[in-house]
């Protein structure tokens, strides 16, 4: 019996316990409280509060108020290529960016007359961040255009003919042309970027497969570096025939003789024949250079003279094959630099990957080693830490003798090739009227 009052007991006091928390409750809401569920932008709002959580508003602060002069930068050949674009901006905004908040530069040559659409501006501005910048290339722009020399007849005939680029379609549009030469000298002058020093060229198409622990920026800025590159590709002979003559030509003339101490050609120079081009580049794309240099008077001398052989638009020179050889012959070799462990993979389908196990897991990759390219026989990589005296990576196997060749991509009917198609009536009712 004893027993049984105790439970009975206890029954009663919980009875007792659940009215007072009821009445308690009830008293709360007729003195006017009231209970708000938060929105998630309401409670990412609350999360920044510096009063509420000082921590992590100082913290973000510290990190953002430490950047260096630089930005990224991304021309887009077709503003309505939505997708590739933004896919891009996530990729670079998760492995890198939003560490350290730089800005980005966007540049467009409106040749549809179809205006950057708002609703793009307002996701790019959301997903970046640092401040973001639209840079419309008008027909004002005296860098963004045909040479004054140029034979419209011979360009049609010649240098816009299929056939004559055999693997790489692209160099038969003319929008693609514009664009290289424009990344060749042009882009350096455009209004938004004057305030930077260092800018990260992006291409539409790109991605990173690996988290970039380090601020490259930093890198750059601490040791007073010129170019980082990501990826070192083997060029086709195919259009590029008459640039290293050219190029020969240039470093004959008394503004081209002044070749640095510490020059790079051994990088551009086949090693049986030192007037031979070996076709290895330092792609453009992924890599961070410093604006000072291209703004220089000795870069500006060079690349009219190079221009005025019409290469660009006659054959299929590109961009980064003329900063290659001028990086090769005018600049420090100890002043550029590789970008490791980026997983680095572009519109082309070319990809670089850790080689072992080790460096994939700390960097946090995603890509399949595989698939790498960057020290395959279709890359120059090799070359360049040769030259540079640096150790290959782990799980690089070295070899005797480095060979290389170039490697056929897949760019027919694909975004690479797509992404210049669409507008190519435009830009030549533009620039090539008949």
């Amino acid at each position: 019996m004893g027993s049984v009052s105790r439970i009975g007991l206890f029954r009663r006091e919980r009875r007792i316990l659940i009215v007072l928390i009821c009445g308690f409750v009830l008293w709360i809401f007729s003195k006017g409280f009231t209970l708000r569920s938060y929105t998630i932008p309401e409670i990412h709002t609350l999360l920044q509060d510096e009063e509420l959580y000082p921590e992590i508003g100082e913290e973000n602060e510290e990190i953002y108020l430490e950047k260096e002069n630089g930005t990224f930068y991304t021309y887009i050949p077709d503003i309505t290529t939505v997708e590739p674009l933004l896919r891009t901006v996530q990729s670079i905004e998760g492995s890198f960016n939003r560490k350290y908040g730089y800005d980005w530069v966007f540049a467009f040559f409106d040749a549809g007359s179809e205006k950057f659409p708002d609703e793009l501006k307002s996701r790019l501005d959301h997903m970046i961040s640092g401040s973001v910048h639209f840079e419309e290339i008008t027909l004002q722009n005296v860098h963004f255009g045909l040479p004054k020399d140029i034979e419209i007849g011979n360009l049609r005939t010649n240098g816009m003919t299929a056939g004559h680029y055999g693997l790489i379609p692209n160099h038969r549009y003319l929008s693609f042309k514009l664009k290289n030469r424009f990344a060749a000298y042009g882009f350096q002058f455009l209004p938004s970027l004057q305030q930077f020093k260092y800018v990260w060229n992006v291409d539409v198409g790109t991605e990173v497969k690996c988290d970039i622990q380090k601020d490259m920026f930093k890198k750059m800025t601490d040791e007073q570096l010129l170019y980082g590159f990501s990826y070192a590709p083997v060029e086709s002979i195919l259009g590029v025939r008459t640039l290293f003559e050219w190029f020969e030509k240039f470093m004959a003339t008394d503004e081209g003789k002044i070749i640095n101490d510490d020059h790079m050609l051994d990088f551009v120079r086949d090693a049986e024949d030192v007037h031979k081009y070996n076709l290895c580049n330092l792609e453009s794309n992924m890599a961070i250079i410093d604006m000072d240099l291209l703004r220089t008077q000795h870069y500006k001398l060079f690349f009219e003279y190079m221009d005025s052989a019409l290469g660009i638009f006659y054959d299929r020179w590109t961009d980064y094959n003329l900063k290659t050889l001028y990086l090769s012959a005018y600049v420090p070799k100890s002043k550029i630099l590789w970008i490791p462990s980026t997983g680095y993979s572009d519109a082309l389908y070319r990809m670089s990957c850790p080689l072992d196990e080790e460096s994939r897991m700390k960097h946090g990759c995603t890509c399949d080693p595989r698939y790498d390219l960057a020290f395959s026989r279709s890359s120059c990589l090799r070359y360049f830490l040769n030259i540079e005296g640096i150790q290959l990576p782990p799980g690089v196997r070295p070899t005797e003798k480095i060979d290389i060749r170039f490697k056929r991509t897949r760019a027919k009917g694909e975004f690479f090739e797509k992404q210049y198609q669409r507008l190519e009536s435009d830009y030549e009712k533009i620039f090539m009227p008949r």
